[in-house]
């Protein structure tokens, strides 16, 4: 890990940099993004619409979880030396680090500290979406990690737009060949990217992009550009007035609100130019956040109505999924948090990343290489998903197989994509003793797999 000297930032450099970090009116490109996709693409905005519609909230399995899932999480931070040493070197995004994925654990369990600030009026309707977010501390090759690196970049910024990859969504800055850094296996771990956003050469307003697994499924982006990436002027929480934000973003909701992207949520205005439900609106597919026509800015004032909604208790302004500054962005809703939820259940978009515990430990033997690259089968017995997850990507796995008591193949897949973690549906099963079978070219390994 690079050490980078503290230094005493200049009251006006102080100055420089907060003129420069205006309060941001595009906070979020994720509209942006999607517009390009499904103009490339058209049946990309129907998956769009499907992901909007009613669902019915279950579990997919049978096995009661009595503890919340936790993502493994890895910041990149890409930054030329003058941004880093302006935010207070190591130290300073160190800090910025630990007060983030406080701010996550609290927004996402229902546990912010400014709950209170809430309407009356929408407290009823306060989420507790569950899930927790912790620093990985093994690498994709077993080797122990702090959850961060920083590289020391030679350009002022990433573009929007344009170079390797997809071309869209600050892409270079996930390729170590565009200057940027490689994603860490994104099946294991939540990437999060910290750059300075460029558009066309100059400054950008955007402070965060969520690129979801659904994004690579159905509008063929890489899957290796899945994650976010986010202004290194919006990470963390403030904690002495001296400190570099962006103006209105200074309490962590920048990532709040991406992260509530990667788990399949909207906007909450729906993204349609200000058109309503009523009159061929899409709104966001919530029903308990109320219609509303664009995004908020600023700090509002309870009850707010707009065109979309003209009554009652107004806009819910104060949702992490609308662009209201940091310190009035209280809450999901219950909706929001079930349909987050339903992401992490088997065959959900974030599913894998729920299935890796072991990253958020060191690692026992950091020098032991791949002889600890052991594989775990569950659930077993299997109620409709079968899952084998491996402490690092194999080497050489080349066929999965799932065999009756009769030698019958039921289920194979070919392994074209070395991974850490692979899944079947044995949902179409028969119950009964079956056989998983792994290839790994002239070797086999055979386990013991009921299906009920």
């Amino acid at each position: 890990m690079q050490r980078v000297t503290y230094r005493v930032v200049w009251p006006f450099l102080l100055l420089l940099l907060t003129a420069k970090f205006s309060q941001a009116q595009n906070k979020c490109a994720f509209d942006r993004t999607v517009h390009a996709l499904a103009a490339k693409y058209p049946d990309f905005q129907q998956k769009i619409n499907q992901l909007k519609e009613p669902v019915e909230y279950r579990s997919a399995v049978k096995n009661t979880i009595t503890e919340p899932y936790t993502i493994p999480v890895v910041f990149h931070f890409l930054l030329t030396q003058q941004q880093i040493n302006a935010i207070g070197g190591e130290d300073g995004i160190r800090q910025r680090i630990d007060s983030q994925m406080l701010v996550l654990n609290r927004d996402f369990n229902a546990a912010n500290f400014d709950y209170d600030e809430i309407p009356n009026g929408f407290k009823p309707l306060y989420g507790d979406v569950n899930i927790r977010f912790a620093l990985a501390h093994t690498d994709p090759y077993n080797k122990p990690t702090e959850g961060y690196h920083i590289k020391t970049v030679s350009q002022a910024g990433f573009e929007i737009e344009g170079g390797t990859g997809s071309g869209i969504a600050f892409s270079d800055a996930k390729y170590t060949s565009a200057g940027g850094m490689d994603a860490w296996d994104v099946e294991s771990y939540l990437n999060i990217w910290v750059v300075a956003p460029l558009d066309g050469g100059k400054t950008s307003d955007v402070l965060g992009l969520a690129i979801p697994e659904y994004f690579a499924e159905d509008a063929n982006m890489p899957a290796v550009e899945q994650g976010i990436v986010v202004h290194y002027g919006a990470v963390g929480r403030r904690s002495i007035f001296t400190e570099i934000y962006v103006k209105g973003a200074d309490e962590g909701r920048t990532l709040t609100h991406e992260v509530g992207h990667m788990f399949e949520l909207f906007h909450i205005w729906g993204d349609d130019d200000g058109k309503c439900p009523d009159n061929g609106g899409g709104d966001d597919g919530i029903s308990d956040t109320p219609p509303q026509a664009y995004p908020s800015s600023g700090c509002l004032v309870y009850p707010k109505y707009d065109g979309c909604t003209r009554n009652g208790d107004g806009i819910m302004f104060m949702n992490y999924m609308d662009y209201s500054d940091d310190r009035c962005a209280l809450m999901f809703s219950k909706e929001q948090a079930q349909r987050m939820q339903r992401t992490w259940q088997p065959g959900g978009g974030v599913y894998s990343l729920t299935q890796h515990p072991w990253l958020l430990t060191y690692p026992v033997d950091s020098n032991s290489g791949k002889t600890n690259n052991t594989h775990v089968v569950y659930p077993n017995p299997a109620d409709g998903v079968l899952n084998i997850s491996f402490r690092l990507p194999t080497d050489d796995l080349q066929h999965i197989m799932l065999i009756d008591m009769t030698g019958r193949a039921v289920l194979s897949q070919e392994v074209k994509i070395q991974a850490a973690f692979y899944t079947l549906n044995t949902g179409n099963l028969h119950a009964g003793l079956y056989f998983l079978v792994l290839h790994y070219g002239a070797d086999k390994v055979v386990e013991r797999v009921l299906v009920r």
